[in-house]
């Protein structure tokens, strides 16, 4: 039997460039915020579905329920690299240098390949020239990280002109003991990395709604029933996460899950509609790039009609990025000329905590 389980919206603190609102919060105007630049580098190799499993590397029920095709591959280059790669050209579009910034967050779910105190968000500050007065974070709150960074350092992005914010997010699964086709289940994952540059100033797409919720009792989905000591095998625990999901479920159930989840993509929806900049489906939906399996039921289920072009397409092709898939996304329709002045896109996210948000941009 599960157990019900809450959670509770929470409102951007910070003005948004428009209206951000919770079911528990009235409406207000605030000042205008942008998207000023975007970078995004995935992985340049492409990795079969249909070769994984004939090679026995991922279940064929399994390939037939998620619905993936294929999932990219950085073959070389650490996930950090990706990442500092991905700012620049973020950065070069807004026309900024790192001394414009008034703060940083570097997301991430994966190990980055360097000792685990050290702090990626440092690397691209120093090789940004970023002052070091300036705030800048590692951040591992799940897929869902950046945007939750996005809210969090929001109170600094201000009209000035060094008051501009760098979100960077990468993961690298290749050349790890984390098994991309199998220590998951109802997703592959992918290697990639974004920049966003968020500007009151001016830029190509202008944020009219961003929101945040969620399910903290959901945190149990990727927790252990009793912590362990460390030991020279304890990363093969750690990449393991099928086994506390196998373990949550037995104890709760599907319903367990996807109950409390959608709860709060309700009530992000709920807000959503609400918002006054609200005036129909928007062109372009990204809801996590994880299989069908989960994002039918979800995901999809609760936003699904409020998109005319599925974000989808890309994401059977790519796998989940961890923090990065609709910024990727966004990158690559905008690359192929698929976005045109006033065109509305809506970017869900959600990550292990658990948190979703969602956030809607007009293309300027």
């Amino acid at each position: 039997m599960s157990r019900r389980l809450t959670g509770r919206s929470v409102t951007a603190p910070y003005p948004t460039g428009s209206a951000s609102y919770s079911t528990r919060a009235r409406p207000r105007m605030v000042d205008p915020l942008f998207i000023a630049g975007l970078g995004a580098v995935p992985g340049p190799d492409r990795l079969s579905v249909s070769d994984a499993v004939r090679a026995g590397r991922y279940e064929k029920d399994r390939a037939e329920a998620d619905g993936y095709v294929s999932v990219i591959r950085e073959p070389e280059r650490a996930s950090y690299e990706m990442g500092l790669a991905a700012a620049k050209d973020a950065l070069a579009e807004a026309g900024l240098r790192g001394i414009d910034l008034a703060g940083l967050a570097y997301t991430s779910i994966h190990r980055h390949g360097q000792p685990r105190l050290w702090a990626p968000a440092s690397w691209i500050q120093r090789h940004l020239d970023i002052g070091g007065h300036v705030p800048a974070l590692s951040v591992n709150q799940g897929c869902n990280g950046l945007l939750q960074a996005m809210i969090a350092l929001g109170p600094l992005c201000d009209p000035r002109p060094d008051g501009q914010l760098l979100l960077v997010g990468a993961d690298r699964f290749e050349a790890s003991g984390f098994d991309r086709w199998q220590s998951d289940y109802g997703l592959l994952y992918g290697d990639a990395a974004a920049g966003v540059v968020l500007s009151r100033q001016s830029g190509f797409a202008r944020v009219l709604h961003l929101a945040l919720d969620g399910a903290p009792d959901l945190e149990e989905l990727h927790r252990d029933a009793a912590p362990s000591d460390e030991t020279p095998d304890s990363w093969r625990r750690e990449y393991d996460v099928r086994r506390s999901k196998k373990a949550f479920l037995a104890a709760h159930g599907h319903a367990g899950f996807a109950e409390p989840l959608n709860r709060a993509l309700d009530r992000l929806k709920t807000g959503l509609l609400s918002s006054p900049y609200w005036t129909g489906p928007a062109d372009w939906l990204f809801t996590p790039f994880v299989g069908a399996s989960v994002r039918d039921a979800t995901y999809e289920a609760t936003f699904g009609a409020l998109g005319h072009r599925s974000g989808w397409e890309i994401g059977k092709t790519h796998g989940h990025l961890g923090t990065t898939d609709g910024w990727v996304g966004l990158a690559e329709i905008r690359a192929k000329g698929l976005l045109h002045s006033g065109d509305r896109v809506l970017i869900v996210s959600a990550g292990v905590g658990f948190s979703c948000g969602v956030i809607l941009l007009e293309i300027l």
